[in-house]
């Protein structure tokens, strides 16, 4: 029996250690398939988690793009409405110069009708006086005699004065607007009449540089004031822009005023 024990025990070694040697093979090929399966499920849910990252993203960059495009209709909106107010506000400057030159002008007409009142009882009080005193009559030829001496006319003389000259910046580049108000306060009776020219100058590289205004002729022709207005064009390279403005009267080959304002850069 000892003998066959030994038999069976040396066939039996070697068979339990294949045994044992497929069992662990078995076990490492399951933990690998189970591995390399959990791996794959693991890529997987990655892609669809980069899919819908990717797809988060393309509808936040459609988001920005959509607010980009409101902003910018915003700020176009803004601008426009900074410009009317801007212009209103240029509009309401113009208006009290107006109102205040009127006012000015019936002022010291109340006051010029008062002493021509004063002036019409002086001379009613001195004609009575006259006649009340005890004179020889004058005949015609002592009046034609005192009629001669009598000092000429002075000639009348008129002021034309500048009550506003605003130039103010439009949309466009280079673009600009011109506001005048010219008028005068003595001889209500005689009319200003002639042409205003308007002419451009200012700095280009350091160069003085001038052209004239082209565009509808500015007529001149006012017993009290008249506003002028008009669109200009100024280079918008040039630096320190001016515009003159030089009045012809009617008549005169030269400039009889000349006015002279800086154009906001």
């Amino acid at each position: 029996m000892s003998a066959a024990h030994a038999v069976i025990s040396t066939f039996e070694g070697p068979y339990l250690l294949r045994r044992c040697v497929q069992i662990l093979a078995l076990l490492a090929a399951g933990y690998l398939l189970a591995r390399f399966s959990n791996q794959g499920i693991s890529v997987s849910a990655l892609e669809l988690r980069l899919a819908s990252v990717r797809q988060e993203a393309e509808s936040s960059s459609d988001t920005v793009l959509q607010l980009k495009q409101k902003l910018e209709v915003q700020r176009i909106a803004i601008h426009k409405l900074s410009t009317q107010m801007q212009a209103m506000e240029q509009q309401r400057i113009a208006l009290q110069q107006d109102l205040a030159f009127y006012k000015n002008i019936a002022g010291k007409a109340d006051k010029s009708k008062q002493l021509l009142a004063k002036l019409q009882d002086m001379q009613q009080a001195s004609a009575a006086a006259r006649l009340a005193a005890s004179t020889p009559p004058v005949t015609t030829a002592a009046l034609a005699s005192t009629s001669s001496v009598l000092p000429a006319a002075t000639p009348v003389t008129m002021e034309v004065k500048l009550r506003s000259f605003a130039v103010s910046r439009q949309d466009e580049p280079g673009q600009y607007r011109f506001s005048i108000l010219l008028a005068k306060e003595t001889e209500p009776t005689i009319a200003v009449q002639g042409e205003l020219k308007l002419s451009l100058s200012g700095l280009e590289v350091d160069r003085p540089v001038s052209l004239d205004w082209i565009g509808e002729p500015l007529k001149v022709n006012f017993k009290q004031s008249q506003r002028l207005t008009g669109d200009m064009e100024i280079p918008e390279y040039w630096t320190g822009k001016k515009v003159r403005a030089s009045l012809y009267e009617v008549g005169k080959a030269k400039a009889t005023y000349s006015w002279v304002v800086r154009v906001p850069d």
